[in-house]
């Protein structure tokens, strides 16, 4: 199983919907065109659609998910 983006951490907790999602990825990509391609969550605050409580909540969810799939056996 894949790493869970924090993207999909936010839709799934109902703080951002699918189609804010997409348009903050649109506006990633084409910053990074010009060479500025920010962090997703960054991009979400600076737009005001999530605060630092949500993405703090998503990145929590994302590190517990990844070290429980790390102590699982191969």
């Amino acid at each position: 199983m894949g790493k869970k983006r924090i993207g999909e951490y936010l839709v799934s907790d109902k703080k951002i919907s699918r189609q804010q999602l997409e348009h903050a990825l649109q506006i990633q990509d084409r910053r990074s065109l010009v060479g500025t391609k920010p962090l997703l969550g960054a991009l979400l605050l600076e737009l005001w659609w999530i605060d630092d409580d949500d993405l703090d909540m998503a990145l929590h969810e994302q590190a517990q998910e990844q070290t429980a799939q790390e102590l699982q056996p191969a």
